[in-house]
């Protein structure tokens, strides 16, 4: 079996276009065609990924990872706070000093340094006789708790006092790379968990605030399971499966539509 191009539709979604909506972020929404795509019996319809611009305007720091419960103690007396770090793209001196300013209050101080050499971040309580502990396994904020951005084990709740404690290695970003998805009928990419219908994977290596772009070399391409196309849903994720917020930014995704003819091809072996 073979198959001959007939036809290229070339599509340009703006996710600013769209009138229907799947979340507040305006990265999940559906697409409709000014014109739809159809085939007729013996064609099918191919389609690919020729190119995505999506802004760098997520936060590294959002509201899946910005929260740190803390209990403290001294002399006996516990406090337990729920601190909600602002959200942002912080590098690891901003973000010790926002993590020393959001501890620090008028009864209780920290010093928090940063360790350029080791990438590590050195804690230790001022106010004498205060020991504290990220409740990172067992506060009720532990599942969006900010642990990898302060270096920490995840299941783990760790004491701090007067002595510096350094933490473990610290990343300020948990999104490695966003996922362009689609219910163009195929389920196309196996994950370590279940299939999914992920038409790119675009891993992150610019800087906030600038453009992704992404222009594949070789264009993956899909057979479309459905003979007429009159819209898509999109979505963007990141590698958690998480809504992407782009803080109000559209972005765009312009993909190829081609319908082929199959050719059945018979050998006969004499």
């Amino acid at each position: 079996m073979s198959s001959h191009s007939l036809n290229v539709h070339l599509l340009k979604i703006d996710s600013s276009t769209s009138q229907s909506y799947y979340n507040s972020y305006k990265t999940a929404f559906l697409y409709t065609l000014s014109e739809g795509i159809s085939v007729t019996s013996g064609h099918s319809i191919i389609y690919s990924l020729i190119s995505a611009t999506i802004p760098y305007s997520f936060y590294g720091l959002n509201k899946y990872n910005n929260m740190l419960d803390v209990k403290e103690t001294i002399s006996g007396v516990e406090t337990i706070r729920n601190i909600a770090i602002p959200y942002g793209n912080y590098d690891a001196i901003s973000f010790s000093k926002v993590l020393m300013q959001y501890l620090n209050t008028s009864t209780v101080k920290y010093l928090v340094n940063y360790n350029k050499i080791s990438n590590k971040f050195q804690i230790k309580t001022v106010t004498i006789g205060l020991v504290s502990t990220f409740l990172f396994e067992s506060g009720s904020n532990k599942n969006n708790s900010c642990f990898i951005f302060v270096g920490c084990p995840k299941n783990t709740d760790v004491i701090f006092n007067n002595e510096y404690v350094e933490t473990g290695m610290i990343t300020m970003s948990d999104i490695y790379h966003i996922q362009i998805k689609s219910d163009l009928g195929s389920q196309n990419v196996i994950t370590s968990d279940s299939v999914d219908n992920i038409l790119e994977i675009i891993p992150i290596t610019n800087n906030p605030l600038s453009f992704i772009h992404h222009a594949p070399y070789i264009q993956t391409k899909y057979l479309l399971s459905q003979t007429n196309l009159q819209n898509i849903r999109i979505e963007l994720t990141d590698n958690y499966n998480r809504p992407i917020d782009l803080n109000g930014i559209p972005f765009l995704l312009n993909l190829k539509f081609e319908i082929i003819k199959i050719i059945l091809m018979i050998f006969l072996l004499v």
